[in-house]
């Protein structure tokens, strides 16, 4: 695939995405795993940022827990 390849199907992704229909699987999941992989890379290079990312989850869970 090329870059210009990858920025067309890019935008037919986000041109799919209307406000009558504001859920897209591929999107979602595309979303995702790169939210997913830039977290992963920031807690392997900032203490910092792995432990505020530990502490939000901590909360968050114990949040649900007690729910």
């Amino acid at each position: 695939m090329t870059p210009e390849q990858a920025r067309a199907l890019w935008a037919l992704l986000l041109g799919s995405v209307t406000e009558e229909r504001p859920f897209n699987p591929v999107l979602q999941h595309v979303l995702m795993s790169v939210l997913v992989d830039i977290v992963e890379k920031r807690i392997e290079l900032s203490d910092t940022f792995a432990v505020t990312i530990g502490n939000r989850i901590k909360f968050l869970t114990t949040a649900i827990r007690e729910e």
